[in-house]
C-alpha cells in the first residue's frame, strides 16, 4: 500500500504495526519514530517557529479563522498516488482535519479514501490501533499491539489503583492557562490520580487560576500540547507570576513536574509510557521504574524568587 499519514499518532501506530515502509508521505509533525523524519513531507504547519505560547494561541486562531493552520501539498498528493490518506477530527489546530484532507485530495484529483482516526478516550485509542490494522492489512499485528498496550496499562493500574487518589492538575497550555481533557484524565486515573480540573472526553479549555488554587492539587503536571521538556522550560517562569503560586502544596512539596507532552497528548502507543511517567510522579513509592531519558523534570522553588529545575528519573 501507499499511505499518507497527516496525523503523528497514526504514523506511530503504523510503525508499531510494521507498516512504516507503506508510508509514502507524512506531515512535518510526524517526528516519531525517528525514521518518520526521512519520509517525504505531505503537509506543513503555517505557524512560524519560536513563538511564545501566547503568540501561538493568537496565530493559530487567526490561521484557523482564515482557513487552516496547515498547508497540504496538492502537487505531492497528485504525484504520490496514495491508496489511503489518514487525518483526524479531534482538533483542527493540532493536526490536519479529514475535511481539509478530502478537499486537498479533490483539488489534486486524488481519489484515495480519507480515514479519520479520532480517538477521544483510552478505549478509542485502542480501537484506532485495530482500525488502522484493518486498513493496512495488519489485523494480527494490531490485535497483538492492542493486547500489549492493555496489559501494560493494567500493570500500572494494579500497582497504583488501590492507593489513595493523588489530586493532580495537568496543564495543557501555559498562556492562556488551559486544562486537558480527552483521555488524559483517564491516564491520570490509571496512574492512581484524580484530575481536579479537566474532564474525560471533553476538550481542554481555559482555566481561571483561582479555580486551580481552590482545587488544591497535590501534583501539577506541566505538559503543553506539542512541547517537549526544554521547550516548556523556556516559559515555565510564567507560573511564578500566578497569584499564590508558592502557597500551593504541590509547589511547596516540590511536586510540580514538566513533562514531554508526546507521551500524553499523542494518542498512540507511547501513552503506555505516559501512564508510567504519571505513576512515577503521583506514587513514586509504588512505581519506582525510572522515567524515559529526558521525559520529565521537577520544578523547585529557587533563590531570588525564581524556580529551578532538575531532571527527574
Amino acid at each position: 500500500m501507499r499511505i499518507i499519514s497527516l496525523l503523528p499518532a497514526a504514523t506511530e501506530i503504523l510503525y508499531a504495526l510494521g507498516a512504516g515502509d507503506d508510508l509514502a508521505g507524512v506531515s512535518d509533525d510526524c517526528t516519531y519514530p525517528p525514521e518518520a523524519r526521512a519520509k517525504p513531507t505531505a503537509s506543513t504547519s503555517r505557524l512560524p517557529d519560536d513563538l511564545t505560547s501566547a503568540q501561538i494561541d493568537a496565530a493559530a486562531g487567526d490561521l484557523h479563522r482564515a482557513g487552516s493552520v496547515y498547508h497540504i501539498d496538492r502537487d505531492f498528493l497528485r504525484a504520490a498516488h496514495p491508496d489511503l490518506i489518514i487525518a483526524q477530527d479531534v482538533c483542527e489546530v493540532c493536526a490536519v482535519s479529514s475535511a481539509e484532507a478530502r478537499a486537498a485530495a479533490d483539488d489534486a484529483l486524488c481519489a484515495a479514501p480519507v480515514v479519520s482516526v479520532s480517538a477521544g478516550s483510552l478505549a478509542g485509542i485502542l480501537d484506532s490501533v485495530e482500525e488502522l490494522g484493518h486498513h493496512c492489512g495488519r489485523e494480527d499485528q494490531a490485535r497483538h499491539l492492542r493486547s500489549s498496550m492493555q496489559e501494560q496499562l493494567a500493570e500500572v493500574a494494579n500497582a497504583c489503583g488501590a492507593l489513595p487518589r493523588t489530586r493532580a492538575f495537568y496543564i495543557g497550555w501555559l498562556e492562556p492557562l488551559m486544562c486537558e481533557g480527552h483521555w488524559v484524565p483517564e491516564l491520570i486515573a490509571v496512574a492512581g490520580g484524580q484530575e481536579v480540573i479537566g474532564r474525560t472526553g471533553e476538550y481542554g479549555v481555559p482555566v481561571e487560576w483561582q479555580a486551580v488554587v481552590d482545587a488544591a492539587p497535590e501534583v501539577i503536571i506541566v505538559a503543553p500540547c506539542s512541547f517537549d521538556v526544554p521547550r516548556t522550560l523556556r516559559e515555565v517562569d510564567l507560573l511564578e507570576t500566578l497569584p499564590d503560586w508558592r502557597e500551593l502544596d504541590a509547589v511547596g512539596s516540590r511536586r510540580v513536574f514538566v513533562a514531554d507532552s508526546a507521551y500524553f497528548a499523542c494518542p498512540g502507543p507511547r501513552i503506555v509510557d505516559g501512564a508510567r511517567i504519571l505513576a512515577r510522579a503521583l506514587h513514586p513509592d509504588a512505581w519506582r521504574s525510572p522515567a524515559p531519558e529526558g521525559a520529565m523534570a521537577v520544578i523547585a522553588p529557587g533563590p531570588h524568587g525564581r524556580s529551578q529545575w532538575i531532571p527527574y528519573r
